[in-house]
């Protein structure tokens, strides 16, 4: 039976991104049978979650970004029918998409037949997106590593700079900084590499990552702002949406949230 193939790039036509929405870590379960072995990720709630999400995104955003681990188990024979689901679901809505795999998503050759692939850069009017997709692990460790070749690739783009860039947003999966690897590895292993290439640049750069579960506001470290979305799939599910129209990056965060009983409520409240 031939496997139907997504194919073509993210083809991203916007005047102007003025509002982002992200989320990240959503875990997904539907096809794949049982839940996480964490048993905070309500894996098999997050068809119902992103419903709702998706729903209030499309009315306030003009582009939507996913940093990774959208499913739970990336060995089970059914992982990319639950890949699909999230595919459609994303596609339907007719907003442009950045979407990335993680840890737990499978290989992001294959990934990529399934979601449009991302360039790996996008400008668009004052603001430019560098993807990181094809960062990867080393045999034997689970933590991610950023090549040689991808580390001179975001050098020769960073020590440009462009006269009308506001604003450029580097998309990943793991931490660049704080670097958080007690107990389990959240940074990339050459994070400080990668760092001080960021520093050297002239740019106003803002580092998206996802993977570490809880989160963290903006940070700025050596003139460079560090953001890290909180998993979508723990109570209480939120999702963010990221004001670029002045000088200085806004983020505002909605938690869809839950009921005691474990339901989830309809009802969004900003925080």
């Amino acid at each position: 039976m031939l496997e139907l193939m997504r194919v073509s790039e993210a083809k991203i036509q916007l005047s102007k991104p003025q509002k982002i929405g992200y989320f990240t870590d959503l875990h997904f379960r539907q096809n794949v049978p049982g839940t996480s072995a964490c048993p905070e990720r309500v894996s098999r709630k997050m068809a119902n979650i992103l419903n709702q999400c998706i729903k209030r995104l499309k009315k306030n955003v003009d582009l939507i970004i996913c940093t990774g681990d959208l499913v739970d188990d990336p060995d089970h024979p059914e992982v990319k029918k639950d890949l699909w689901i999230l595919a459609d679901l994303l596609d339907s809505i007719h907003i442009p998409t950045i979407i990335i795999p993680g840890n737990h998503d499978i290989a992001p050759d294959i990934f990529y037949h399934i979601f449009r692939k991302p360039n790996k850069v996008m400008q668009i009017e004052d603001c430019e997106f560098i993807t990181f997709f094809e960062d990867i692990c080393k045999e034997g460790k689970e933590a991610s590593v950023r090549t040689d070749l991808s580390l001179r690739t975001m050098q020769d783009i960073l020590n440009e700079n462009p006269s009308k860039m506001k604003h450029t947003f580097l998309i990943q999966h793991y931490l660049i900084y704080p670097e958080y690897n007690k107990g389990y590895p959240y940074s990339y292993q050459n994070a400080s590499l990668i760092r001080g290439i960021m520093e050297k640049s002239p740019r106003k750069i803002f580092s998206i990552s996802g993977h570490y579960h809880h989160g963290f506001s903006t940070i700025q470290h050596n003139g460079v702002n560090y953001f890290c979305g909180s998993a979508m799939c723990e109570n209480p599910f939120p999702y963010y949406i990221l004001d670029t129209n002045a000088d200085k990056i806004t983020i505002q965060r909605y938690d869809i949230g839950s009921c005691s009983d474990g339901s989830i409520i309809d009802t969004a409240r900003g925080s």
